[in-house]
């Protein structure tokens, strides 16, 4: 778990294994980066090697982007340092048991970085697109073997423009769209209980939006449409019902608006 929640170490082990990473750079601490190391590489972006929802990443795009902050001191821990891959984000969320993929669902995600650099907050996880994609899921079961890895975990990657898929990092815990893959029928969770060895294994097509949708025009469209289903609906307002604390919570930290 530890080497698949490290960035470095999941790149050196997706080399290892013949899977395709961006070109990454490590480093101990902002000062160590140098303009020689990055140069053919910019723009880059700059994570935490151990860290999660976005906190702590930079882009640096001009050689006056890397000197400020190399003189900085933001960033006194060890971090990767990633070239910016253009393309569409992919992910890929699983269930295992010693190296061996029983559950699995692909989907599209929204742009993981605005113009701006700032990352999004829990909303623009919500909304769902699953599509089942082979390569991406083959990519993870050769990682997940090679690590005989038990438990859930996601995974982050972006088909480029040429058609390849590229693996940025792994993150080996509950991610994001459990709820929506729950919703959908595929539960991670009740995977690894006793007893449901048949539960159901990967979604080929199926969509998800939240409860808020509702008091959306376009939510309403989506139901008229038939690509909100009215079951998916009825299931998610139920949940909330029964435990309205986490949306209350949510609203009132406003994480959902956080970076």
């Amino acid at each position: 778990m530890r080497l698949l929640d490290n960035k470095w170490s999941f790149t050196q082990l997706c080399l290892a294994n013949g899977i395709a990473v961006p070109k990454t750079v490590y480093i101990r601490n902002n000062g160590l980066l140098s303009l020689d190391m990055i140069a053919d590489m910019l723009p880059v972006i700059v994570k935490p090697a151990v860290g999660f929802g976005q906190r702590s990443i930079v882009i640096l795009t001009t050689h006056e982007d890397v000197r400020a902050f190399q003189q900085s001191v933001s960033h006194p821990y060890p971090c990767v340092v990633q070239e910016i891959v253009d393309g569409e984000d992919w992910a890929l969320g699983a269930f295992a048991i010693a190296g061996d993929v029983t559950q699995w669902v692909t989907w599209k995600c929204p742009a993981q970085l605005e113009a701006t650099g700032a990352a999004y907050g829990v909303s623009r996880f919500q909304a769902t697109q699953f599509t089942l994609h082979e390569p991406l899921i083959a990519m993870g079961r050769k990682i997940i073997a090679a690590t005989r890895f038990t438990g859930v975990i996601n995974f982050d990657a972006r088909l480029t423009s040429t058609g390849q898929m590229i693996i940025f990092e792994a993150n080996p815990r509950f991610f994001n769209r459990m709820l929506a893959a729950r919703m959908c029928g595929v539960n991670v969770v009740a995977a690894g209980l006793p007893g449901m060895a048949k539960a159901r294994t990967t979604l080929e097509q199926c969509e998800y939006y939240p409860w808020q949708e509702m008091f959306r025009v376009r939510g309403w469209r989506l139901l008229r449409t038939g690509h909100w289903k009215w079951q998916h609906l009825r299931a998610d307002l139920a949940e909330m019902l029964h435990d309205p604390l986490p949306p209350f919570v949510r609203k009132l930290t406003r994480e959902e608006t956080k970076l």
